[in-house]
């Protein structure tokens, strides 16, 4: 893929997945208009499920990174949990998200999971989901960071 290619496909994945658009947003006759003056040589997802594909596998890729900088940190772990309920008690969501120092010295605070919350919220509940999420990105349920992790949000 050449370079500028490879910005512009960037740029309309960012697009897509910091405004919220649907996928299907590449379809309409608006977004056409806008890649028509878009030299033909630069070759765009023109389909939802290729879209789809494409957020799916930047998201792995960005989720690989930030798994391997979590366990390159060469400081303490911390993180910070955050509830939401939506109106009318439809839809329960809990943020984890991760504190730390990188390998080079700079401060990193990353989202690392958005779950939805089914059933009722007990605190094991909330304990179990956050356990599961911490184990994910350390790589391993023996992982010395996990108990890290869980200490600093007790």
């Amino acid at each position: 893929m050449h370079r500028t290619q490879g910005i512009i496909f960037a740029d309309v994945l960012n697009w897509v997945i910091y405004s919220n658009q649907s996928f299907r947003a590449i379809e309409h006759y608006s977004f056409s208009e806008l890649i028509h003056h878009i030299p033909p040589k630069y070759k765009l997802p023109k389909s939802p499920d290729t879209l789809r594909s494409c957020v799916i596998t930047n998201y792995n890729d960005q989720n690989n990174k930030v798994r391997l900088e979590i366990n390159r940190a060469n400081m303490q772990i911390y993180s910070s949990v955050d509830g939401w309920t939506s109106p009318h008690q439809r839809m329960s969501v809990i943020e984890v998200v991760a504190h730390f120092t990188s390998a080079w010295g700079a401060r990193q605070n990353h989202v690392l999971a958005l779950r939805e919350i089914e059933g009722i919220h007990t605190g094991e509940d909330l304990a179990d989901i956050i356990v599961t999420v911490i184990r994910s990105i350390s790589n391993s349920t023996s992982s010395p960071i996990c108990p890290q992790w869980i200490w600093s949000l007790i």
